[in-house]
């Protein structure tokens, strides 16, 4: 078993043998922290694994750049592995500690030092549900989280019932096999925050299904300059080909959309032939710490939502040259059925006709010429964005 990212990247971890539970795998790991690397500043990031065992994912946390590490496990072997994994990478006292107590006495320690979390991973041994609700519970009663901490827990239920715990918001839960890994956030107001922007600036990329969004996004992300980040939205679509969760967009069920409508987590959402887009404050929030310049995409009535409450974000609407060059770039994604494929193509002709006829937006830019493109936004977003040397 070996690190599979950042600074300490394919270093070997040693665990105990024979045992009847098998440490987390490569591909989950890899999984998780795609995740969580869209709402943490692992510079500041203090951490803890909860039941650490070979101290894994403290370890992969840490060679992504957390701030600190918490390592508790009640089995002194465990402990000793772990000790000598920290040695073996030469990660000292500045970075890590290791409890060798039960979780419930590890965090009224952490109560009584008056160190406040902003990540735990509670991987129970042989996946005791009752662990991870209890827990969950301990560290809200002790108060040991700051606010918007993530807590990120495996096990082989699909649903944990912490529902009396009001300060906790799912944000997301993946099944790999057999097991399911929780994504909860940790709000102590129990109501989401409403956006802080400061120096930095959102963004609003839109335009019609087919025009080149991601594309255009995705060269725009390299341009320094503009100290420029994304923000993924979430969808109860399908992934398409190629499309990864957590990248291209975090891809939930409706029945966990309408519980982030619900809690009042989104700056905007709304369907789009049939399904759910929206944009999360939380995440959002974390991007804008970082003093970032935020891109969304979002759709039109999305976008006129995020300007209403936004007056100074930037929206540029992207333009196909022609109707007939839209619907051949549609077809030739080849992600939809001919009914999908006109439904989107006669719904871009509706938009692009509102947004133009009514001129909604700030910037209209035709995405003919990719390099063309680029170079136009540069210019519109140069004038209005702090820049980079």
């Amino acid at each position: 078993m070996r690190i599979i990212h950042g600074k300490y990247k394919y270093r070997k971890i040693d665990f105990i043998k024979h045992l009847k539970f098998s440490p987390i795998n490569s591909a989950i790991r890899e999984s998780i922290f795609n995740v969580l690397k869209n709402y943490l500043n692992w510079e500041k990031t203090k951490i803890c694994d909860l039941f650490a065992g070979s101290g894994i994912l403290g370890l992969e946390a840490l060679s992504w750049g957390g701030n600190f590490c918490f390592f508790n496990d009640i089995d002194q072997k465990s402990c000793d592995i772990l000790k000598k994994n920290l040695q073996k990478m030469k990660i000292n006292s500045n970075l890590s500690k290791i409890f060798t107590t039960s979780y419930s006495q590890f965090i009224a320690q952490l109560k009584k030092n008056k160190e406040l979390l902003d990540l735990i991973f509670i991987d129970p041994p042989y996946q005791k549900k009752h662990l991870v609700r209890e827990s969950v519970q301990e560290v809200i009663k002790q108060s040991v989280l700051n606010n918007n901490a993530i807590l990120v827990a495996k096990t082989k239920q699909e649903k944990i019932d912490i529902s009396t715990q009001k300060e906790i918001y799912l944000l997301k839960t993946k099944k790999y096999g057999d097991h399911y890994v929780h994504f909860w956030q940790f709000n102590s107001d129990k109501k989401q925050p409403e956006i802080i922007i400061k120096n930095n600036k959102l963004i609003i990329i839109s335009g019609p299904s087919g025009v080149g969004k991601k594309t255009v996004i995705t060269r725009l992300l390299n341009e320094a300059k503009l100290n420029l980040t994304y923000s993924v939205s979430l969808t109860t679509r399908a992934p398409r080909k190629n499309e990864k969760d957590g990248l291209d967009y975090y891809f939930i069920n409706n029945e966990e959309f309408e519980k982030e409508i619900a809690d009042n987590n989104f700056i905007e959402y709304a369907k789009y032939i049939d399904k759910y887009y929206g944009t999360s404050k939380t995440y959002v929030q974390r991007l804008l710490n970082q003093e970032k310049n935020v891109i969304l995409e979002i759709e039109i009535i999305g976008a006129i939502k995020v300007k209403k409450k936004f007056p100074k974000a930037i929206w540029i609407f992207l333009l196909p040259p022609t109707f007939d060059d839209l619907k051949k770039r549609i077809e030739k994604r080849n992600t939809e059925n001919p009914v999908e494929i006109e439904k989107r193509f006669q719904k871009a002709k509706e938009e692009i006709n509102w947004v133009t006829g009514d001129n909604l937006c700030d910037h209209f830019v035709i995405n003919d010429k990719i390099e063309e493109t680029i170079t136009e936004i540069k210019k519109i977003l140069e004038k209005q964005v702090k820049i980079h040397d």
